[in-house]
């Protein structure tokens, strides 16, 4: 009987007990706003490393272009440089055959 009796005031003590770990568990408002402001200051952070390497992703496509470009340039620059290479070995070599033969005429009016 003993039992039964005291049976109420366990379950009331549990309960009482219970509420309070519940209650004593729970967040402060200001614990909240804290951490609010954390994820705020996040967002801000991401959102800012977002502009950031959007940025510089133009930048790099910008500066990928001028590469490009500047590549286009120089190859067209050496096409240039070995047609005038080309031109001038054969205007080099024209100009041998006619001291060649310059030195020719010259030996034969000499030898006269």
């Amino acid at each position: 009987m003993n039992l039964k009796r005291m049976k109420r005031p366990l379950i009331f003590l549990g309960m009482i007990f219970c509420l309070g770990w519940l209650v004593t568990g729970c967040a402060t408002s200001k614990q909240l706003a804290e951490v609010q402001d954390q994820a705020n200051r996040a967002t801000q952070t991401a959102e800012q490393a977002l502009k950031q390497a959007e940025a510089a992703k133009v930048d790099s496509t910008q500066q990928a272009a001028q590469a490009v470009g500047a590549a286009s340039r120089a190859a067209k620059d050496a096409d240039r440089a070995e047609a005038a290479a080309v031109r001038a070995e054969r205007a080099a070599a024209k100009s041998e055959a006619m001291a060649e033969k310059a030195e020719n005429i010259f030996m034969q009016k000499i030898k006269k």
